[in-house]
């Protein structure tokens, strides 16, 4: 019979939130992960003032069997990010993490 091992890590999670076609994000989520990273992935939709799109909720974790410290974690998931936005042409994004909510932007004056 075979020894369940575990482990543990501190409770990091990130999440992105941007716009586009959900199988586009998928892709380039796929492109990045080929360096070594795991990612879920959400379909959303966006309702604001005047309107609404569909868009994608992007979570990374701090996975116990490949932990990453947080500003790791953080600066993976605002490369990743930035990548999605650009890659879908989109004009922002938006990033959720323990303490702080950052939002990215290609627009000027913003």
């Amino acid at each position: 019979m075979s020894t369940i091992k575990q482990t543990r890590s501190p409770t990091n999670e990130v999440k992105l939130f941007v716009s586009g076609p959900y199988d586009k994000v998928k892709q380039i989520c796929q492109e990045y992960c080929l360096q070594g990273l795991c990612v879920s992935l959400k379909k959303v939709d966006y309702v604001y003032t005047m309107g609404s799109e569909g868009g994608v909720e992007v979570t990374l974790i701090n996975y116990p069997r490949f932990p990453s410290l947080e500003a790791d974690l953080i600066a993976k998931g605002m490369e990743l990010g930035q990548k999605i936005t650009v890659g879908c042409h989109q004009g922002s994004f938006t990033m959720v993490t323990q303490l702080y909510t950052y939002f990215w932007s290609r627009r000027e004056g913003l």
